[in-house]
């Protein structure tokens, strides 16, 4: 783009790793009254609350079929294999969002269509993955000159990843330019 802009490049580094492979979990159980749903992952896989999960049905193959169902949010981890998640949005079959507020739209749904079901297939992206930080981040989309504005609004995107269940493995650091941590053959972007 022209105009002097600066612009985030993200590159993948990593050699050979599909973005979009298998699933990470499935749901186990579904409570549309409480807008809750459990899955089969838990602290031992790491799983903290905050951490989101975009859902697809699962197919003949066992892969992800069809459009995104819906996204959830982990809001409490019961053991080490299942955690709780309040659900944050759901689709129709036509990929259009249903709206969770309207209470007669989220009844019929119940009745009719329960688009969230046992056996659904979680997924995240970016859930593990291990990054390196470049550069100046303005999360609110505002540039700022100010170097303490700069650094705090550092700090707020690796919080944003770290609840991602992202790893930033190094960044540099905005006040003295050095490069804080390491990258290592694990870094994917």
């Amino acid at each position: 783009r022209g105009g002097g802009d600066n612009f985030p490049l993200l590159l993948d580094i990593s050699t050979g790793k599909p973005l979009w492979d298998a699933p990470l979990g499935k749901i186990v159980r579904v409570d549309l009254d409480l807008r809750q749903v459990t899955i089969n992952l838990g602290s031992a896989q790491g799983v903290v609350p905050e951490l989101t999960f975009n859902v697809f049905a699962t197919g003949t193959t066992g892969r992800a079929e069809k459009l995104l169902k819906g996204s959830i949010e982990v809001i409490k981890v019961i053991d080490a294999n299942t955690s709780v998640c309040r659900i944050n949005a759901l689709f129709d079959s036509e990929g259009q969002e249903i709206a969770l507020d309207n209470k007669a739209r989220f009844q019929l749904l119940r009745e009719a269509e329960a688009p969230l079901r046992e056996g659904d297939l979680l997924f995240n992206l970016f859930w593990g993955t291990r990054v390196a930080i470049v550069g100046y981040v303005s999360i609110t989309g505002e540039p700022s000159d100010n170097p303490a504005e700069q650094n705090r609004q550092m700090e707020d995107f690796m919080y944003l990843l770290k609840r991602q269940g992202m790893h930033v493995d190094a960044f540099v650091d905005l006040r003295d330019g050095q490069l804080k941590g390491k990258i290592t053959p694990r870094t994917r972007y």
